[in-house]
């Protein structure tokens, strides 16, 4: 690389039958750091919708984890696992069935936060809700394992989708970066 830029300089030497000044060597130093900066960065940019979809499906499997234990383990207690009566109210006495669906109900929640804000940002027209606000009280757990399950299948398409075009998107950046600084 810096051979072929030493080249070019010889020859601009020789056009011009002077000595090429110091600076020049400085200004195409840093155009080429510059490029290939921006050919970084533009790899990595590439990379980071991927890693947001599967963080969303660790979550995902995160949360189905606890609520298929919680199913199998206290099929009773757990029938609505996101509805509010499924836990006393705040001074009352809890166990550890309560305890798992209240803080598993604000997880779930938080997944579906984290969702919509990255179909949002990818500019995807589906939808990540895995069932409306008004019936998530209502959800049964055996709906909501399902849901969950289904979910996590779309985040593993997407992301299957995404590195396939970033793996073409990559390649053609491979091709064009070949003869630049």
């Amino acid at each position: 690389m810096s051979s072929v830029t030493s080249i070019a300089l010889a020859l601009l030497g020789g056009l011009i039958k002077s000595p090429v000044p110091y600076w020049v060597y400085w200004a195409l130093a840093v155009a080429c750091f510059l490029v290939a900066s921006y050919q970084v960065w533009k790899k990595e940019a590439l990379q980071q919708p991927v890693l947001a979809l599967r963080l969303l499906n660790e979550d995902c499997g995160w949360l189905l984890r606890w609520y298929r234990e919680l199913a199998q383990n206290h099929p009773s207690q757990t029938g609505r696992p996101l509805a509010s009566s499924s836990w006393p109210a705040f001074g009352a006495q809890w166990d550890e069935v309560h305890c798992n669906l209240y803080a598993l109900a604000m997880q779930m929640h938080w997944l579906l936060m984290k969702a919509k804000k990255t179909w949002q940002e990818m500019g995807w027209t589906d939808s990540p809700i895995l069932f409306s606000t008004g019936k998530s009280q209502a959800t049964l757990m055996a709906h909501l394992i399902s849901d969950l399950e289904g979910f996590s299948k779309s985040l593993e398409q997407k992301i299957s989708s995404l590195e396939s075009g970033r793996k073409s998107r990559l390649a053609a950046l491979e091709g064009k970066s070949h003869g630049r600084c």
